[in-house]
């Protein structure tokens, strides 16, 4: 029986190695960008860990992210993603190149074609999905005519609240290529769908035009309408 230990954990290994493939394969499909981690861990919840996940496009990274807890569930007899949490994640991302990068191809444009079958089939597992970010860090950049504008934010939390989700960042820097725009110590947003419902923010510096600077203590933003 010993002597069956190794080849029966080589073979454990290689089925592994085999489903982590084929897990980024899909999912470099699904999204169109470059994907890989280092490993898949089973856990109790039950779910699945995966370790050090990185997305790129064309050499440059879009995110990094040291660790995703997975959580799985049944919905009758098909296999759901119940909760989504990425632990630490560093995101960059140059919004100008978003849209080129999300756009559909001149050809399915044209057609009027729906969205690849790889992506209508990762989206109904999501569905329903509870996601959440933790003490995350987020770099964007914006093209404007003055010149780039860097939002830079750190200690981003995005949680869960019933129907709504609730953006929470830490210290948060803008710039205007080298100058300081704003500065604000923490801020709040919570989202119903994709609108904004309300948000806040508690202390920060708005650094004028004329070099002067204007101190901020609270500033407080609530949807009134249903518009």
């Amino acid at each position: 029986m010993l002597l069956l230990a190794p080849p029966l954990l080589w073979g454990m290994h290689l089925v592994d190695r085999g489903a982590q493939q084929e897990i980024k394969h899909s999912l470099g499909k699904a999204t169109g960008l470059d994907v890989s981690f280092s490993s898949l861990e089973t856990t109790l919840a039950p779910g699945i860990a995966l370790r050090d996940l990185q997305l790129s496009h064309r050499g440059q990274r879009l995110l990094s992210v040291p660790r995703i807890d997975i959580t799985l569930g049944l919905q009758g007899t098909t296999p759901r993603l119940r909760r989504v949490a990425f632990v630490r994640p560093s995101l960059t991302l140059d919004l100008t190149k978003v849209a080129r990068l999300i756009a559909p191809a001149p050809e399915a444009a044209r057609k009027g074609a729906a969205a690849p079958r790889s992506r209508r089939r990762l989206a109904s597992p999501l569905a329903g999905t509870q996601w959440s970010v933790h003490e995350g860090e987020v770099e964007l950049l914006f093209r404007s005519p003055q010149g780039p504008v860097r939002l830079h934010a750190r200690d981003v939390f995005v949680l869960p609240r019933g129907l709504r989700r609730r953006l929470v960042m830490g210290l948060t820097r803008v710039r205007l290529e080298k100058r300081p725009l704003l500065t604000v110590a923490s801020a709040a947003l919570e989202f119903e769908g994709a609108s904004i419902r309300r948000g806040g923010a508690l202390g920060g510096t708005l650094h004028l035009p004329g070099g002067g600077t204007l101190q901020l203590l609270t500033a407080r933003v609530e949807r009134t309408g249903r518009g």
